[in-house]
């Protein structure tokens, strides 16, 4: 192949968002296609047209729209792309989309692009409902006039049917005034203007052209699975590594002294983000906010009201923000991203009663070195406030589960507001406070993908971002009766996901998760003021707890408080006596035999495994941050560090001959407070020893990111109750869901088992299904239904219920014998979408029938040879017939044994795009010959497998509740035209008017153009019934005599037959051109002659007369001299001189004929009857 054209190796593993499948691929089309016409009644767009490239002027509303449903396709493959060896124009081509129109319709698309693209885009879009590609080969491209032409008639031919289309113009972020004429500049919209391609005219004249934009904005910003990992590795991450920064300077500069410091020093690395990243960008209603740092008393309610709404700034020195001038206790810092939806808010600590905290370090010649190192001293205001702090860190998180299991930010905020009055009933100083909960503000808002604030509805589920914060508003102090510290403020970003739940009583029940995106931003910091000394150093000389045996290595420390995550970062040093452990630059805590109860440790069952020190300690003398309910600092100590080396090597061996410390016991398992957490830390250190994706980067952050992206996988794509959350949620093993999706052991299953066999008309799965009665026929008693000849397929679901209804009542009368499962052998007819099939099985009118009918397996037949229409464009139905969790098995039917067949290989990459979990067999012509296939194909239970079900709800939402419809009109569908008449045809006549229907085919949409015929008929040469079936574009034909095998081995389908009987399968076929059509087949009535006169001849015929008298007598006075004819008189001439009597002699002799044939025409007149009389 071509360099030009050359496809990827692995369609799947070039998609790089880890989360990307066809489930949330097709749930973005949907949301798309909501916003469209859906009846006649609404005012909705037909069709909303989205052009790329030169052919739109670069229009950016287009390529966002693109984006948005290609997850980003050209802008992440541009670096790929300038890898891969193409050739520099084509990479310009994919890069800036040329080439790509897409036509969005309520229920299907058309997508024309070149073949470069096609290859690359099948993975994303091929699983989409009623796809149709407008592509040409790839050896057809190379002609560029011919693309070109190509390409313009396939755009007129998508736009029929649409009167009202809808342009994405306005992009996120940047509305602008849309104009409609701006449309017709388009290169593309122009050539649809000429007479050559028979648009009708001007675009915007033939079609009202409306704007898209504002709608689409609102379809953008609601969260998906992809939009939250790529939030999560590109926004979240640089958020996080601001914030850090915030901190980082912080750690600096309070170590140096706080003198200078100031709000607008700290809040620069914040301010900085958020300014630099908003160039370029619109202030659009909504969305005045800015990033905040507020210290002490001036983050007191008339304050942070006045920044929050950007009417003001505040900028004081920290050291002058507390009570009376003095230092402040605690600061606010509100973050932003500048174009997106997050934000978080944190409260952070200073102690400023470093004179309390005692480190001496004394050095004497010949004598030990002491120190005593504390943790600073925590006053009484201090230790309230980081206790109300951790109050409202909890009870945030709790009103964030809350509202993600009810959907109500009422509940939520009662819930809320009660744990904090609970928890701040230990200080009495708070009583009237908490009384009068005005200043205790809690609320949720929803943020669309700009960061445009939006109210949250109650009870309504809603796929924005959302922020839970929590204020608590002027907090007394209880060392300065009557005065007030500030306020204390935290906030979490989060995305909720809520299943709905249908019980079997009917009742609905939501289930919820929650991910809080910012539970990386640090939610606790604390840093003693005034404090110049690095502790480090004087920890090195100190000896006071014995010899120094792990100097400092880096450890992660938390406890089951929500308030010491994300897990810290300490250094660990291990002394005889003591462990020490130091956080950032300038806070110490050393833990001896009078503060530690008990250590315990957990190893686990491999070298890979991170070790977990888990000390028990007394309460007293242990900051506030650090104490908890069961009193334990959990210590964690990384796989393949040095700190498990050296932990192991010396110190645990040091701690067992000594009793400065308690014994060290081993522990089975983590406490199932530190288990999530435990699991988090593991994942993460893992990523940090082997190589990984960012995503899987991500996830060592997240305790629950697996959990919650299953299901969010599902709450993402559909709203509709489920009757089967685990199967949804992937926990379940073969479980029962509803009625008609039992899944029941073979064994005791008393019903109807169908296996149905799919494909377009010409695919062999007739044939596939005689070979399959003749390899069962000694075991299995099929009844076997299929599309009579000449049936149409209307006709064929009517009967199929009925004969499931016959079959149940039979049984029912032999459910005392042996013989209690009966097998249905059912062939789909024609074009029919399979899904509508399997529905008209699965929701039987009859309630007992529906609970004992249950399909085992589901296989399509694929021929590869009649599967495209032309060029790269499918029969209609025959990606559906393909889709994930609708079919077991695809079997292709031709080019088996063709080695680097390139139809086979074509039709493969295609259907792999669009189901990558089907099983493929070979079997020429339907004829399967490996067991493992045939039982593969009759499997009684395949199609009921859980990984099945959820595939079927989530690419139907509602199937398992019935409550999924096919759309009832398409703008290219396959109809049957069954045409009935009482008169035998001409075979040969006949055979040549079919095989001539393949050179009358035209380009899309094909209209009047006959696809297949099939039906019973008898002819002129012979008396007995003949079946026929003509497939048009493979020109396969088969007439034989006519036999019924509609039901085999049992009840079934028996239709009413009429003696002559076709049906013509096609688009937009009209019925009168049919019959005139095959009246041409049929014996012709002889029409009358009428008598001829000399005017009549033609210049040949009186040629061949003379011919044939030329050498007849003369008359007399004439002879012949050799080269003329000559008269006595002189006259010469070419001609006989009795010519004009043989004329008249000829004239008699026909018209003598006319007059016989007329006579018998006349007396035989009853013999020729019309087709259709």
């Amino acid at each position: 192949m071509s360099q030009k054209f050359k496809r990827p190796s692995s369609a799947r593993r070039h998609i790089k968002l880890e989360t990307f499948s066809s489930f949330v691929s097709g749930a973005r089309l949907r949301k798309v296609q909501e916003l469209l016409k859906s009846d006649d009644g609404d005012n909705k767009p037909d069709a909303i047209l989205c052009i790329a490239g030169i052919d739109s002027r670069y229009h950016e509303g287009s390529t966002e729209l693109i984006d948005y449903l290609l997850f980003g396709f050209f802008e992440r493959r541009k670096a790929e792309l300038e890898q891969s060896g193409y050739e520099e124009e084509v990479i310009d081509d994919i890069v800036d989309q040329i080439d790509l129109i897409v036509l969005i319709r309520r229920h299907e698309v058309d997508i024309y692009c070149n073949p470069v693209n096609y290859h690359y885009l099948l993975p994303y879009v091929a699983h989409w409902t009623n796809l149709r590609f407008h592509c040409l080969l790839d050896t057809e491209y190379e002609d560029d006039e011919a693309a070109e032409e190509f390409k313009i008639q396939s755009f007129v031919a998508m736009m029929l049917g649409v009167k009202k289309v809808g342009i994405p113009h306005n992009i996120l972020g940047h509305p602008t005034k849309f104009d409609h004429m701006m449309v017709e500049k388009w290169p593309i919209i122009q050539a649809f203007a000429l007479e050559d391609y028979k648009g009708g005219g001007f675009f915007t004249l033939q079609k009202k052209v409306v704007d898209v934009g504002p709608q689409l904005s609102e379809v953008y910003s609601q969260v998906d699975p992809c939009s939250l990992e790529v939030l999560l590795i590109e926004q979240m991450t640089q958020f996080e590594r601001q914030w850090q920064t915030l901190i980082d300077n912080l750690d600096i500069n309070i170590s140096t002294g706080i003198d200078k410091l100031t709000e607008e020093k700290v809040c620069e690395p914040l301010w900085s983000y958020y300014k630099h990243g908003s160039v370029g960008s619109e202030d659009i209603g909504g969305k005045q906010r800015q990033p905040f740092v507020l210290c002490g008393t001036n983050s007191r309610r008339i304050v942070i009201d006045d920044v929050r709404s950007c009417r003001k700034t505040v900028n004081s020195e920290i050291s002058k923000c507390g009570i009376d001038s003095e230092p402040a206790k605690f600061m606010v810092c509100h973050g932003i991203s500048p174009r997106g939806p997050l934000c978080c808010t944190r409260t952070y600590f200073l102690n400023e009663e470093t004179s309390r905290t005692r480190t001496a370090v004394q050095s004497k010649a010949g004598s030990d070195s002491q120190a005593d190192i504390n943790p600073p001293v925590e006053d009484q205001d201090t230790k309230m406030l980081v206790d109300m702090y951790s109050i409202m860190v909890d009870s945030v998180l709790e009103g964030i589960q809350n509202y993600s299991r009810t959907l109500s930010v009422h509940k939520a905020r009662a819930r809320v507001v009660d744990q904090i009055c609970e928890g701040c009933r230990a200080y009495p100083v708070l009583a009237k406070y908490i009384q009068r909960k005005s200043d205790i503000v809690f609320t949720i808002e929803a943020y669309d993908q700009d960061g445009r604030s939006h109210a949250v509805e109650e009870g309504t589920r809603s796929l924005f971002l959302k922020s839970a914060s929590i204020s608590l508003y002027d907090v007394p102090s209880t060392l300065v009766p009557g005065k007030t510290l500030g306020s204390l403020v935290f906030s979490e970003i989060f995305q909720d996901s809520v299943i709905s739940i249908q019980k079997e009583d009917g009742t609905l029940e939501l289930n919820g998760e929650a991910l809080v995106l910012t539970s990386l931003i640090p939610r606790y910091k604390g840093w003693p003021l005034r404090s110049k000394a690095d502790p480090s150093e004087a920890l090195h000389s100190l000896n006071k707890y014995g010899r120094l045996m792990l100097p400092g290595e880096m450890v992660r420390v938390c406890t089951d408080k929500n308030l010491t995550h994300p897990v810290s970062t300490a250094e660990f040093f291990a002394y005889e006596a003591a462990i020490v452990l130091v956080f950032q630059r300038s806070l110490v805590l050393s833990l001896d035999k009078d503060n530690i109860k008990s250590i315990k440790m957990f190893v686990g069952d491999s070298s890979e495994r991170l070790v977990a020190l888990m000390v028990e300690v007394y309460p007293s003398n242990i900051p506030a941050f650090l104490q908890s309910e069961d009193h334990i600092i959990y210590i964690t100590v990384a796989p393949k560090s040095k700190a498990k080396l050296s932990l192991f090597k010396e110190v645990l061996p040091e701690w067992k001959s000594y009793d400065s410390l308690p014994h060290v016991d081993l522990a089975e398992s983590y406490p199932s407070a530190f288990q999530q957490t435990a699991q988090q830390l593991q994942l993460e250190f893992n990523n940090e020893f082997h190589p990984s994706s960012p995503y899987h980067h991500v996830q060592g952050k997240f305790s629950n990111l697996d959990k919650f992206m299953t299901h969010f996988s599902v709450s993402s794509v559909t709203s509709l109750p489920t009757t089967s959350l685990p199967i949804m949620l992937q926990e379940a093993e073969e479980v029962a869901t509803n009625p008609s999706e039992d899944v029941v052991p073979v064994s005791n299953f008393h019903g109807i088992t169908v296996t149905i066999l799919g494909g377009i008309p010409g695919s062999h799965k007739e044939q596939l299904c005689d070979t399959l009665l003749y390899l069962t026929e000694s075991h299995i008693r099929w009844t076997v239904l299929r599309q009579t000849v000449g049936a149409t397929k209307s006709v064929l679901f009517g009967e199929l219920q009925d004969t499931l209804s016959k079959m149940w009542n039979a049984m029912r009368r032999r459910l005392s014998s042996s013989d209690t499962s009966h097998r249905l052998l059912l062939v789909t007819p024609g074009y029919t979408d399979i899904k509508d099939v399997i529905s008209a099985i699965l929701n039987h009118p009859n309630p007992d029938v529906q609970s004992h009918v249950r399909i085992g397996s589901v296989t399509v037949c694929i021929d590869p040879f009649i599967s495209f229409i032309e060029h790269r464009l499918t029969y209609p139905n025959l990606l559906n017939q393909c889709n994930q969790g609708f079919v077991n098995n695809i079997l292709i039917t031709s080019a088996t044994s063709i080695q680097q067949n390139s139809s086979l290989e074509e039709i493969q990459n295609l259907l792999r795009s669009v189901n990558s979990d089907v099983a493929f067999f070979l079997a020429e012509k339907g004829n399967v010959k490996r067991s493992m296939d045939v039982d593969a194909i009759l499997s009684e239970t395949a199609f009921m497998e859980n990984k099945k079900v959820r595939a079927r709800e989530m690419l139907c939402p509602g199937w398992s509740l019935g409550l999924y419809k096919t759309p009832s009109s398409l703008s290219f569908t396959m109809e049957d035209t069954e045409v009935t008449f009482s008169q035998p045809l001409v075979r040969n006549a006949f055979i040549n008017k079919l095989r001539g229907l393949k050179g009358q085919i035209t380009h899309y949409p094909f209209s009047g153009n006959i696809f297949v015929v099939h039906g019973y008929a008898t002819f002129t040469d012979s008396e007995g019934l003949m079946d026929v079936q003509y497939i048009v574009t493979s020109d396969q034909l088969s007439v034989n005599k006519h036999t019924n095998k509609s039901v085999a081995n049992g009840d079934g389908l028996h239709l009413t037959r009429k003696k002559h009987c076709l049906v013509f399968t096609g688009h937009q076929l009209q019925v009168n051109q049919v019959k005139d059509w095959l009246r041409t087949c049929g014996r012709q009535k002889p029409e009358l002659k009428k008598p001829i006169s000399k005017k009549d001849l033609t210049k040949e015929e009186i040629k061949k007369i003379h011919k044939q008298h030329h050498l007849d007598p003369l008359p007399a006075g004439w002879f012949y001299n050799g080269t003329q004819f000559v008269s006595f008189d002189g006259e010469k001439q070419d001609l006989h001189p009795s010519l004009e009597t043989f004329i008249q002699e000829y004239i008699d002799e026909k018209n003598k004929e006319i007059t016989e044939f007329n006579n018998e025409v006349r007396n035989s007149a009853g013999q020729f009857v019309d087709l259709f009389a």
